[in-house]
């Protein structure tokens, strides 16, 4: 894999939000869900571990994967309305 590069937003999302290093590079390395995003050079991936989904955005260059933001989603949030 490329080497990751976590922004400093991410860096405060993942403290505040408890997402592990690990589950980022599972989340990048092996989605269950892959999804379009506004800005082209953008990609959004989703890993599903247990009751909820991780839900990463990252910018992928010649050498490494520049990670933006990650959060958390949960059941609730899927269905809302």
């Amino acid at each position: 894999m490329k080497l990751l590069v976590y922004s400093p937003h991410v860096k405060e999302r993942m403290v505040e939000r408890t997402i592990s290093r690990k589950q980022i590079r599972e989340a990048i390395g092996n989605p269950e869900i892959t999804l379009p995003c506004i800005d082209i050079k953008r990609r959004r991936v989703m890993r599903r571990y247990k009751d909820k989904t991780l839900d990463v955005i990252y910018i992928e260059t010649k050498n490494s994967i520049i990670i933006i933001t990650a959060v958390w989603i949960t059941r609730d949030r899927r269905h809302r309305k």
